[in-house]
Order: C-alpha cells, then sequence, then structure tokens
C-alpha cells in the first residue's frame, strides 16, 4: 500500500473538492496518511480522508496578509490580522508534534485516540 500527502497526492474530498495546493490540506492529508500506514501495519481498517476545513493565506508585503477560509474563499481577516493569522498558522499549527509529547501521545494523536 502506498500513502502520499502533500505534492505526491492527488483526489477529491469533501464534498467533492478537488484537492489543489498542498498547504491547505497538508495537516490532514498528512495525519490520514500516517494514520492510515500504521493503521495498515496493525491490520486495521483505514479512515477515509476529510477536509472540514479550507483556507488561504497570502503575504502582501507592507500591506500585511490575507486569509480567507471555506471553500469559496471568503476573506476572513486583512491587513495587521492576517499578518498574525498567517503567523499563527507558520509557527504553530504547521509543526509536526512535540517529541516533549511523548510517543504514547503522539501514537494516540496519529491512530485517532486508539
Amino acid at each position: 500500500m502506498i500513502y502520499a500527502s502533500g505534492d505526491l497526492a492527488r483526489g477529491l474530498t469533501e464534498p467533492d473538492h478537488p484537492i489543489r495546493i498542498p498547504f491547505q490540506h497538508a495537516i490532514l492529508m498528512g495525519v490520514a496518511a500516517s494514520r492510515n500506514a500504521v493503521h495498515d501495519l496493525l491490520g486495521l481498517s483505514p479512515v477515509a480522508y476529510a477536509q472540514p476545513f479550507y483556507a488561504t493565506r497570502v503575504d502582501l508585503g507592507s500591506y500585511g496578509a490575507v486569509f480567507t477560509n471555506v471553500w469559496n474563499r471568503q476573506i476572513g481577516k486583512t491587513r495587521a490580522e492576517g499578518t498574525a493569522m498567517k503567523a499563527l498558522i507558520n509557527m504553530q499549527c504547521i509543526y509536526p508534534p512535540s517529541p516533549s509529547q511523548g510517543r504514547a501521545q503522539i501514537c494516540s494523536t496519529i491512530l485517532g485516540g486508539r
């Protein structure tokens, strides 16, 4: 079995939205791919990939940034608020789990509480 995320992956997510740009899907795709790889090793059934949240962020230099959410890209935050949201995503949300969490907690997260 092959599991992929990011630039290597292609497919549809619910409700039938194509996977376009890796950033928007990377976190949940990585979780789904790693969970299903572990499930495969343990003989468990795979879990379907779902993308309930979609957002884009664009840094506009001195203007700040624009952050959009939902599939129709409604503008959620601009200028300084957009920059703050972009920083939050870059510095906290997209990093891998901290080793200080310990193996049991990281594995529990990957397995979805199993």
